[in-house]
Parts: C-alpha cells; sequence; structure tokens
C-alpha cells in the first residue's frame, strides 16, 4: 500500500550496523527507524550507557561546584560586611579615610599568601585553566583562599575565577578518584568549571556558551562537551538559587522601550565606546605591570592595596567587584550623576588593572560588566533621548564580550541579565560584533608590533 510522501512508518527492531557508518559501530541496543518511501533513518532509542554515565557524573561535579560557590560567595559576603556598610554615598570624595588602611592591609595579607610555597607564582588565569583543560586541585584551595582576601579587602575583582576553578578542581579530583581516563577527566574539568560559573550567572545557560566560546572545539568534540557543560551548569545553579533564594548575578532592570532602526546605529557606537574601554583595560594592566615587576610580590601587594584604598575613597563605585554597585547604580543613577558615573568609570579601569597587576587574585568577568554598565548609565546620562534600555544593555556587554572574546556568550549574557525581550536586547549583539571586531584587530595589531621587538631583544648581545 503506497502512504505517499509525508506519511512516515516508524518502526521499533534490532539494530543493524552499517559498514560505511562509523558511529554506528559503537552503539548498542534497540533503535528508531523512520521509513519514508525508498529512504530510511536509523536512530538510537536510548543515548549510549557512556554517555549517560558521563552526564550523571557532570549532575554529580555540578552540585558540588555549586555547594562550593556558594560557601565562597557566603564567606566573601560575610568578610565584606564586617567593614564596609551597604549603605554608601557614591558621591565623589564621600570615602571613609580608614577605608585606605584595610585595603592596604589586605593587600600585605594577600602579598603573604602568594608567598607561601603552596601558591603558584604566577597562576594561569580563568580562561586559560579553561583552554587548558586542567586544573590542579592541589594547589586551587590555596588560590581560592587568596581569591577570598582579595575580594573581601576591596580589589576590583569578582567571584567567577574561585568558582570556575574551585569547580574544575572537583572536577579533576572526581577524575582522579574515580581512576577515569584522559578523555573524562579533561571533559570533567570543564564540566567542573561550567558548574561553578552556572551558579553564578543569572542564567545557567549562559556558562555553557561562554566555555564552549572560549575553548572552540570543533567537529563531534562540540557536542561532547555540551550536554555535560549544560548538566554541570544548570545543577550548579540549582544549588545556588534554591539555598540564597535568587541568583547572584542580578537581573538588571531597564525600562521596555520600542525598538527604532537609528538604535542599531548607536548600538554600532556604543560598541566603538566599547571596545575603546576594553582597550583601556588591557594597557591600562600592562602599564601597571611594567611599574611594578621588580617589587618584591609582598611590596607589591601592598602597594596595590594602597592605591585601590585610596581611589576607593574618592570613588566609592569602583572598589570591589562592582556587582552591588552597578545594582545601585541602576536604580539611583539620576541621583547619582553622569559626571560621577564617568570618574567611577575610568577609577573602575585603574582599580581593576590594579588589582591584576599587583598579585590580587580574581574573575574578570564581573568588574568588566560593572565598567560597561557604568559607562551605559553616564551615556543615557549625557544623551537622554537614547533610551537607557538600548545604552545599559548594549554597553553592559560590549565591553567583557571584547575583553574576554566571546561575543556570542555576551549577547545572551545581554537578553538574560538587563530584563528585556528578545527585540529591545537585539541593538546590544550590534555592540557586541562592533567592539569584538575592533578589540581583536587592535590585539593583532599590538601582538604583531611586540614581536619584532622581542626578536630584537632576544638577538642583542
Amino acid at each position: 500500500m503506497d502512504r505517499g510522501i509525508g506519511a512516515p512508518i516508524l518502526k521499533i527492531g534490532a539494530y543493524e550496523p552499517r559498514p560505511n557508518c562509523s558511529e554506528n559501530r559503537t552503539r548498542r541496543g534497540a533503535v528508531l527507524r523512520m521509513t519514508d518511501g525508498d529512504r530510511s533513518t536509523t536512530i538510537p532509542e536510548s543515548p549510549p550507557p557512556r554517555f549517560l554515565r558521563l552526564t550523571g557524573h557532570a549532575a554529580i561535579i555540578g552540585v558540588a561546584a555549586g555547594l562550593a560557590a556558594l560557601i565562597f560567595v557566603a564567606v566573601v559576603g560575610w568578610g565584606t560586611d564586617l567593614w564596609f556598610s551597604g549603605d554608601v554615598d557614591y558621591a565623589l570624595g564621600s570615602g571613609e579615610p580608614w577605608w585606605i588602611f584595610v585595603t592596604t592591609l589586605g593587600g600585605l595579607i594577600v602579598g603573604l599568601l602568594r608567598a607561601w610555597p603552596a601558591v603558584p607564582k604566577d597562576p594561569a588565569g580563568t580562561f586559560d585553566a579553561v583552554r587548558s583543560s586542567r586544573i590542579d586541585y592541589r594547589t586551587a584551595p590555596h588560590l581560592v583562599l587568596v581569591s577570598a582576601v582579595s575580594l573581601i579587602s576591596g580589589s576590583s575583582l569578582g567571584p567567577f575565577d574561585a568558582g570556575a576553578r574551585s569547580g574544575g578542581a572537583i572536577g579533576e579530583w572526581f577524575s582522579k578518584w574515580r581512576k577515569l581516563p584522559e578523555e573524562e577527566r579533561a571533559l570533567n574539568a570543564v564540566s567542573g568549571t561550567s558548574g561553578g560559573i552556572g551558579a553564578l550567572m543569572a542564567s545557567p545557560l549562559i556558562a555553557p556558551l561562554l566555555i564552549l566560546e572560549i575553548l572552540k572545539p570543533s567537529g563531534d568534540r562540540y557536542y561532547r562537551l555540551l550536554v555535560p557543560s549544560l548538566v554541570s551548569a544548570t545543577t550548579g545553579f540549582f544549588v545556588f538559587y534554591f539555598t540564597v533564594g535568587q541568583p547572584f548575578l542580578n537581573v538588571f532592570d531597564a525600562p521596555p522601550y520600542e525598538v527604532k532602526a537609528w538604535h542599531f546605529l548607536a548600538a554600532i557606537g556604543l560598541g566603538v565606546i566599547g571596545a575603546a574601554l576594553a582597550i583601556m583595560v588591557g594597557v591600562t594592566l600592562r602599564i601597571m605591570t611594567r611599574l611594578t615587576a621588580s617589587l618584591h610580590p609582598v611590596a607589591k601587594a601592598t602597594i596595590g592595596g594602597a592605591l585601590i584604598g585610596i581611589v576607593g575613597a574618592i570613588s566609592p563605585l569602583a572598589m570591589f567587584s562592582g556587582k552591588d554597585q552597578l545594582t545601585d547604580a541602576v536604580s539611583g543613577a539620576v541621583a547619582i550623576g553622569g559626571g560621577v558615573l564617568i570618574v567611577a568609570v575610568v577609577a573602575k579601569v585603574f582599580t581593576m588593572a590594579t588589582s591584576l597587576a599587583t598579585g590580587f587574585v580574581g574573575g574578570p568577568v564581573m568588574p568588566l560588566l560593572a565598567i560597561g554598565g557604568m559607562a551605559g548609565l553616564a551615556i543615557n546620562q549625557l544623551f537622554p533621548g537614547l533610551p537607557l534600555g538600548v545604552s545599559l544593555s548594549a554597553m553592559l556587554v560590549a565591553v567583557p564580550g571584547a575583553k574576554l572574546e566571546a561575543p556570542f556568550a555576551a549577547v545572551a549574557l545581554a537578553a538574560l541579565s538587563v530584563g528585556l525581550g528578545p527585540v529591545e536586547t537585539a541593538p546590544a549583539g550590534f555592540a557586541v560584533v562592533t567592539s569584538f571586531l575592533i578589540a581583536s584587530r587592535v590585539q593583532k595589531t599590538l601582538e604583531s608590533e611586540q614581536a619584532p621587538a622581542e626578536e630584537r631583544v632576544n638577538e642583542s648581545p
């Protein structure tokens, strides 16, 4: 009987491997065979046992990574509340002089901890560790401790480094405990990193996107990493959200607006500003690194702490990770004023670069979000005809999108963290792409100019 096109016959039968299909040779169990005329497709009825095992491992690691991130945030919050009040006047010069003593003391402690033999002298950054898919679980606790002291003492760094590092270390330790092969060890390290980051994001979907965009896996490896990373991020987020009652990264409420064509053109201009700020962070970091390169680690961190305290006393918005400061700025931008916000952006660039250059340990994501967010608020104050939803969403992600080289994850972050609909956040995509292309081009130019200079130094007698 001719059933005609569009009336497929579904049959469940035993699996019959085809000689020319290597993937089919590894599959076992019943299959779902779809027949449509002369064409048929064989689909596994259930995932292979190894895939289910890896997914189960990712869920377990994600729960542990979420707990680790939760404990870290709780400790940092408790330590910060000991000396820094949440009720702060963000006017210029409103900081307390004794803040300088606290940040300097924090820098001294960070320097002493960095001098501890158990702490790596030059630890890999968050995303360098992600790229290598290897995080040493023996040294990770020491670096997480240094990160906690760094954040408590007011450095302009965020908790995502500790979340990613602790999660990746948990994945490494789990693999060693279970005596898993190298391929599964690398997968569990990435899953743990995703679980730690996903626990702290506004949505767990952002973490696997960010990690996969950084790793840039190709072919089948993309899908082998995608599902475990998503499972780990989701379970980590579940632990944090249902323990605290809200995500760590706030959803910044911006008023809805009617999207117009010129908003996309404006977003391109905002992307140029975002790229300039990202480049400014890199240049300032390079300058501060060179200026402090000859100092002893203890002296370097102590001086760094003092500089952070001095700048923080002048512009309180420039201190800490920027999460709470940006939340306050979004709700009170009019009262704070555009001039104060512009100074805060420049001060935040300095304190972030100083924190990284002088030995403090932490993640770059949150301070980059704060720099972009406060710049977006300032632009809206200077040009009130530009909707706040455009300037805030575009600038919030244009800066980290350029610096972290993860534009797609940045667009997802804009859509999920600003509280606007998908249409209203569309201009942010133009801003991210613009900032990413400009920053990438500038980076390649700097690298091409730096290489001949290094060759001349190496060739000199």
